[in-house]
C-alpha cells in the first residue's frame, strides 16, 4: 500500500533555507568549481588537509548502475517485502545538519547526479 504523507513545507521553513542558501555568489562560483574539480580529478582534499580518494567508488556505483526502460515488464513477487510505503516531500538542503536527518528506515533523496 502506498501513503502519500502531507508535505513538509511552511513559511518559517522556506525562511530558514533561505538562510542557509544565502551565501554569495563568490562562495558559490567557488563551490561549483570545488564539486567540478573533485568529480574530474576523482578525489577531493578534507578541510583537515585529508586527500580523499573517490575515483574507484564513483567508477564502482556508476558500473553497477542499471537502467529500466519505460515500457519494460518488472517482475511480480509472491508476497511484498513488506506491508506499507511512505512517500513525503519536505522543504530541505542538505547543508542542514538538524537532528532530524537521523532517523531509521529506508529513504530517498534527490541529489544533482553525473550525467555519465
Amino acid at each position: 500500500m502506498l501513503r502519500v504523507l502531507p508535505c513538509l513545507d511552511s513559511a518559517d521553513m522556506a525562511t530558514l533555507r533561505r538562510l542557509e542558501l544565502a551565501i554569495s555568489q563568490e562562495a558559490a562560483a567557488a563551490l561549483g568549481r570545488s564539486a567540478v574539480k573533485a568529480d574530474v580529478g576523482g578525489y577531493y582534499v578534507s578541510d583537515s588537509g585529508l586527500r580523499v580518494d573517490w575515483r574507484h567508488l564513483v567508477d564502482a556505483a556508476v558500473s553497477a548502475k542499471v537502467g529500466t526502460p519505460p515500457d519494460a515488464v518488472l517482475p511480480r513477487r509472491d508476497s511484498p517485502g513488506f506491508l506499507e510505503t511512505r512517500v513525503q516531500a519536505s522543504n530541505e538542503t542538505t547543508s542542514d545538519p538538524s537532528p532530524q536527518r537521523l532517523f531509521s528506515g529506508p529513504f530517498c533523496t534527490v541529489f544533482a547526479s553525473r550525467g555519465d
